[in-house]
């Protein structure tokens, strides 16, 4: 059973949602800022790999040392027209670099008049719950 709530308790969740939203959002942009700032001092500015580096401050009777591990990435996407073109002529071994993992188009899955068949197939579990509020 759904509990009754008062326009007066909505209202202060609301309120209180929008305050840590904003603060969230304004401490993952310093977080990132920092983390790229000190992955670039570490790593030679868009290098993929690892650096490590041990920090010995001048006193360290007084700190700990630390050991900081830095990793760069780099996201690679797949042209799938590309990649469909060149197929047949891929030796094996790079064939084995990828994956073709289906992917379910929720418009078209939704449409559908009868899903039975596809049930053995698809598993549904409850994603996070998104919240938009609109001042009028």
């Amino acid at each position: 059973m759904k509990q009754t709530i008062t326009s007066v308790d909505i209202e202060k969740m609301v309120k209180d949602w929008e305050k840590d939203k904003s603060a969230l959002d304004v401490i993952k942009k310093r977080e990132l800022e920092s983390r790229k700032a000190i992955c670039d001092l570490l790593l030679n500015e868009g290098q993929e790999g690892v650096a490590k580096s041990l920090i010995i401050p001048p006193n360290a009777e007084d700190y700990i040392s630390m050991e900081i591990v830095a990793t760069g990435k780099l996201t690679r996407k797949v042209d799938i027209e590309k990649l469909r073109e060149v197929w047949e002529m891929l030796p094996a071994e790079i064939q084995a670099c990828f994956t073709m993992k289906p992917t379910l188009s929720v418009t078209k899955y939704k449409a559908l008049h009868d899903t039975t068949s596809l049930l053995p197939v698809i598993t549904e579990s409850r994603a996070t719950p998104t919240l938009k509020i609109n001042y009028k």
